[in-house]
């Protein structure tokens, strides 16, 4: 990657919908690149490159940043409506706005199924899931690929991460045993572990411990790191309210 690009990205992320974007890339370079891998002549005589361009939200779709201690996945909020009850189907009428991406989807599913040995691929479509307001699915799955490869770092942090968002206490403990059994491991980005620590431990009514860890996060979260205001601004609103 040359500095103009990198300087590209580093901009792109600071947006309020850049991590939409990457997301919806990662999925289409994900596809695309298995199909020039099946099909290596296919791609003669046209562009290498796939983009994904974020719409531009008009002033009715701008929805105001989520109360402390919930929050509606990013992807929904910029492309679409979430399904009513998340783990579900949307309806004709709820589905989402982004082109393609239910297309991307589709075709992330379909090569998980084909080599369910491939964590990467299982890991993003997950996250995915998650992103996407399927919540149920996207549990369904980092659960099954962390039982089966328990010393998979990543994997038992994209299971953390989302049983920190969970409203059922069981699952919030289950989050903090995870997290706390990544504290120690250096190959894991600690300001995540913190950051989903905080966001377990605010719905179990530990505000003081969520505090900590959500400041503590911050000190070490990249500054160009795109969840970063956010995570100001919830240290902020539980400070003044401590």
């Amino acid at each position: 990657m040359s500095m103009a690009e990198g300087v590209a990205v580093l901009r792109l992320l600071r947006r309020p919908g850049g991590i939409t974007v990457i997301v919806v890339a990662a999925l289409a370079a994900v596809i695309w690149l298995d199909q020039t891998h099946d099909h290596p002549g296919s791609m003669a005589g046209k562009p290498a490159a796939i983009s994904a361009k974020s719409p531009s939200p008009s002033p009715q779709s701008t929805l105001s940043a989520p109360a402390l201690g919930g929050e509606l996945p990013a992807i929904v909020k910029r492309y679409g409506n979430a399904p009513q009850t998340p783990g579900t189907t949307p309806s004709p009428t709820a589905k989402m706005a982004a082109p393609g991406l239910e297309n991307l989807l589709a075709g992330l599913e379909s090569k998980v199924k084909g080599d369910p040995t491939n964590v990467s691929n299982r890991i993003l479509l997950a996250q995915t899931y998650q992103e996407l307001g399927f919540r149920d699915k996207a549990l369904n799955e980092a659960r099954d690929i962390a039982e089966k490869n328990p010393s998979h770092l990543r994997a038992r942090l994209v299971l953390a991460s989302i049983l920190s968002k969970s409203q059922q206490q069981a699952e919030l403990k289950e989050a903090v045993t995870l997290l706390d059994s990544l504290r120690s491991q250096a190959e894991v980005k600690q300001f995540l572990v913190q950051m989903y620590l905080g966001d377990a431990l605010i719905r179990m009514g530990d505000h003081q411990n969520a505090l900590a860890n959500w400041k503590s996060a911050l000190e070490s979260m990249p500054a160009m790191d795109n969840r970063r205001e956010e995570l100001q601004q919830r240290i902020k609103n539980l400070g003044s309210n401590a």
